[in-house]
Formats: structure tokens, C-alpha cells, sequence
């Protein structure tokens, strides 16, 4: 779940970008309302939905003339990374605010100059709302140029019934237990798992990966 506090922040920050843009400009020039953008997968049917609109609503009315921020919805998550890589390699922002998955290959992005260091910015009071490992495995050369901003824990869920038709009366506590089951189910020819490898990315194959490699 977004915390509010941290996104409200994250929002502040990036847009404190701009008027360092406006140097040099007349200064008699009247001030404009700065629009940023935010390429936002959390919009249709989505459960954090609500929520981001919400706190973007608040945002925008403690900004009224000054700063506003424009949600465009990306509803589709494998086209909206898609869009995200080849904008950034591209040497274009695909966004003034956009999320990423933070990984190697990402992690390459941090020397463009169109990603803000946040290091430069961050006060010690805003660092302690995040967790510090987060934070860390974030910064690459000294360079924080992306924030942490969700973090979750991943049940999983047992069939009891099919436990039950192949005799298993106890949920696995280990590793080696749940695979034990696993063979059990699968000799009664009971699929024991759903990997979404149907999909284009096998999400959940890639969060039991994440967890075994842990």
C-alpha cells in the first residue's frame, strides 16, 4: 500500500526540478501553473486506484496555481515497462513522474541526465521514512535516482481440499516440505501450482525466484 506521506513527498520533490529550469527567464514574467505528467499504471480497475487519485486530488488543491499533476492512465503494466525502456533509451522521459522495476539492467538508466538524483535533495528527516535497505540497494555510484515506494509481503495460499484427496493433513513449514507435497499432488495428477506462465512475463514465477533466491 503507497503510504501518503511518502508519495506527497516524492511529488513535491520532483517538481522542485523546474524552477531551476526557469533561470534566466524574465523576472517580471508572470508566474504559470507547472503541469507535470504522471504515466500511472494505478488507474482503472486497479485496487491502489482510489488511493493515488485521491492523494493526486489533495496534492493538486494545496498546489492550486502553482503546481498540477495530470495523471495518464497506463492500464496495460507489460506495454507501460515496454514504453518506459525504449523511452529511456531512446534519451527521452517517458514521463515527468513514471515508475520502473529496479534491476540490472535498469540500473543502467541512472547515468542519463533525463532521472533526478535525489541524493542531492533528500534531508535527513525525509531519509528516515524509508527503509534503509531499500534506500540503499536504490543508490548505484552514489546516485539515487529512483525511489523505493512499495514494499509487500506474499502469502501463499493452500488448497486444503486437494491436501485432503492426497492425504496431506498438515501445511508444509519448510522448503522441502512444500515441495514434498507438491510431488504428492502432482502424482495424483493435481497441478500443484499456478506460475502465470501463460502471461508474458510469469510474474508470479519470478516472485517465487525472488523468494527461494532469499
Amino acid at each position: 500500500m503507497l503510504k501518503k506521506s511518502r508519495l506527497l513527498a516524492l511529488l513535491l520533490m520532483l517538481c522542485l526540478v523546474f524552477p531551476l529550469v526557469a533561470q534566466g527567464q524574465v523576472e517580471s514574467a508572470p508566474a504559470k501553473e507547472i503541469e507535470l505528467r504522471w504515466a500511472s499504471i494505478w488507474v482503472g480497475n486497479d485496487s491502489k486506484a482510489p488511493a493515488v487519485e485521491a492523494l493526486v486530488a489533495e496534492y493538486n488543491a494545496k498546489n492550486a496555481g502553482k503546481i498540477k499533476v495530470v495523471i495518464e492512465p497506463q492500464p496495460d503494466y507489460n506495454a507501460y515497462e515496454q514504453k518506459v525502456r525504449t523511452s529511456l533509451a531512446a534519451g527521452q522521459a517517458p514521463a515527468d513522474i513514471f515508475t520502473i522495476k529496479f534491476n540490472p539492467t535498469t540500473a543502467t538508466f541512472y547515468q542519463s541526465n533525463l532521472l533526478m538524483d535525489f541524493a542531492k535533495v533528500m534531508d535527513p528527516s525525509w531519509k528516515q521514512t524509508f527503509d534503509a535497505g531499500s534506500l540503499e540497494q536504490s543508490t548505484v555510484d552514489g546516485m539515487l535516482k529512483s525511489l523505493p515506494m512499495e514494499t509487500a509481503i506474499l502469502p501463499i495460499w493452500y488448497n486444503m481440499d486437494a491436501f485432503k484427496k492426497v492425504g496431506i493433513t498438515e501445511l508444509p513449514t519448510t522448503l522441502e516440505g512444500m515441495f514434498a507435497a507438491f510431488d504428492k499432488l502432482k502424482a495424483a495428477g493435481i497441478t500443484p501450482t499456478s506460475q502465470m506462465t501463460g502471461d508474458t512475463n510469469a510474474w508470479t514465477s519470478m516472485i517465487w525466484f525472488s523468494h527461494f533466491a532469499v
